[in-house]
């Protein structure tokens, strides 16, 4: 059909720049996503020693007493029973 082809361009342009649209849009939340999980790593690292410092203020021979001075290094102690 004559006057078809226009169209075709225009609609093909329209949406070539919607999927770059898109695309920068994904990438853009990705990385903010990325700063995101660092920022709650920091945030989650420094409550687990700040955590850690009061059990050890508090509990002089316990577990976190054992443990390694790193944030985020845990050890798994066996659970002593009565009997």
């Amino acid at each position: 059909m004559p006057g078809t082809q226009g169209a075709d361009a225009v609609r093909d342009d329209l949406a070539t720049m919607f999927c770059k649209r898109v695309a920068m849009k994904t990438k853009k939340g990705k990385t903010e996503l990325e700063e995101i999980r660092l920022a709650e790593r920091e945030i989650v690292e420094a409550l687990i020693g700040n955590y850690r410092t009061v059990l050890k203020h508090i509990d002089a021979g316990g577990p976190a007493q054992y443990s390694r001075s790193g944030p985020g290094s845990f050890v798994i102690l066996p659970i002593s029973t009565p009997w």
